[in-house]
């Protein structure tokens, strides 16, 4: 977790800055705001009713990378997901907006106060305002006087310039998974070309009791009896006829019927039951019913229509991709704990490894809390170097009641504390044999 900072910060407007507060600030627009002095006073006097003194806000710093004179760019973001009454005032001042300053921190050339000076400002969507792994939270009081005490404290810059740079971070991120984003594409593409929709003209009960046999009616456009084959075990929902005056019939090849428009009106589709087997010979179809519309059909709260649609919508294989999707969206924007990850998980050589000595064996641990004597655990393990550690002679040991000789150690330097084996095989034994 983040270590949370609190400081204060002295906001120095430069007179782009200004505008940009101007231009979306209640109290005027920048064409009003008159000569380059009076713009940067307006905006400070806007700013300050937007951010107000001596209120601790929220905020996530980002870094913004080198300036044109090799300054430390900062970005700094009102945070929207934080439970924070000057957050909370603050967006709702802004419409719903949150706030989002560039600038870097400078020392007064007169006094010597630290100053932070703004490049720009903006109004962003709020959903632009929540954590992520490019920044760092801190809680920041501001103010429009200096004071030596302000400024942000050293070990928190330092933190920001080792972070990544979101939008070259990005950016990079985007380029190398286009491919993964083609290949969701195709995956996409295929689950709608899986698509289709039948008409039956009649039902009945069949031989088990949760299944029916619908008769298809090929006079309307050809079945896709190689589509329906394909689909078993996987649902059909039920579609009105009114959706059937907007299905266009096939050419005359037998061709399948086509992939159902995205526009397709589905509100009121439900979910009739899995695919069992189908009759090309007899132009039939065997459902097994869900369980829920089998109850809806017995206490009778809902009627199947004595004509109508049975659809295939390729539901799992979209929901996979829209899951994968959205997950690649998460990467690309820095949602994530790690703010490294999207670089060495592309470049395993670039994650950093524990440092030697953190890493604890549990065995210890466990010996501890049965209150076991640490010498036990050590004594009675295999030596992890070939030919040493051999096991001590246990108390009371006499030449009639010998010692069973220590198994093997296994090829790869794999050993077994004797303290533990009985449940380490204990634990083996419910393992399946293909992961040993």
């Amino acid at each position: 977790m983040d270590q949370m900072f609190a400081f204060q910060l002295t906001l120095v407007l430069t007179t782009r800055a200004a505008r940009d507060v101007l231009s979306f600030a209640s109290q005027g627009n920048a064409e009003a705001a008159g000569g380059e002095a009076e713009a940067r006073e307006r905006g400070a006097q806007a700013l300050s009713a937007l951010l107000l003194p001596r209120q601790a806000f929220t905020v996530y710093l980002r870094n913004g990378g080198p300036g044109n004179d090799g300054e430390q760019v900062i970005e700094l973001r009102v945070a929207t997901d934080a439970e924070s009454a000057p957050n909370a005032g603050l967006v709702q001042k802004l419409g719903g907006k949150t706030l989002a300053l560039v600038g870097t921190e400078k020392r007064d050339r007169y006094s010597g106060d630290g100053q932070f000076v703004l490049f720009g400002a903006r109004a962003i969507p709020d959903v632009y305002g929540q954590k992520d792994a490019y920044s760092q939270t801190a809680q920041v009081t501001f103010s429009d006087s200096g004071g030596a005490e302000g400024g942000l404290p050293a070990k928190l810059a330092a933190a920001i310039a080792k972070m990544p740079e979101p939008r070259a971070q990005r950016e990079s991120v985007q380029r190398r998974l286009a491919d993964w984003h083609r290949y969701l594409g195709v995956l996409e593409r295929t689950a709608k070309a899986r698509q289709f929709s039948v008409t039956y003209k009649a039902f009945r009960r069949g031989p088990v009791e949760s299944h029916l046999i619908f008769t298809l009616d090929a006079g309307r456009e050809p079945i896709a009896w190689d589509k329906l084959r394909s689909v078993v075990d996987e649902p059909l929902e039920v579609r009105e006829r009114r959706g059937l005056a907007r299905t266009e019939a096939p050419a005359a090849t037998g061709a399948a019927s086509p992939p159902i428009p995205p526009d397709e009106d589905d509100s009121d589709d439900w979910l009739l039951g899995s695919v069992v087997d189908c009759s090309p010979e007899r132009g039939e179809l065997r459902i097994a019913l869900d369980d829920d519309a089998l109850k809806l059909l017995e206490h009778r709260s809902v009627a199947l229509p004595r004509m109508a649609a049975l659809v295939y919508k390729a539901s799992g294989d979209l929901a996979q991709v829209r899951r994968l999707k959205f997950g690649l969206e998460l990467l690309e924007q820095g949602y994530g704990e790690n703010p490294r990850l999207s670089e060495f998980m592309f470049e395993a050589a670039r994650a950093h490894r524990p440092p030697v000595g953190h890493r604890q064996d549990h065995r210890h641990r466990r010996d501890l809390l049965s209150k076991r004597p640490a010498r036990t655990a050590h004594a009675d393990c295999f030596a992890s170097e070939p030919g040493g550690g051999q096991r001590p002679e246990p108390a009371g040991a006499s030449p009639a009641h010998p010692r069973p000789a220590p198994r093997p150690r296994r090829p790869g330097g794999i050993g077994r504390c004797a303290v533990f084996g009985r449940q380490s095989r204990r634990h083996l034994a419910g393992q399946d044999s293909r992961e040993l």
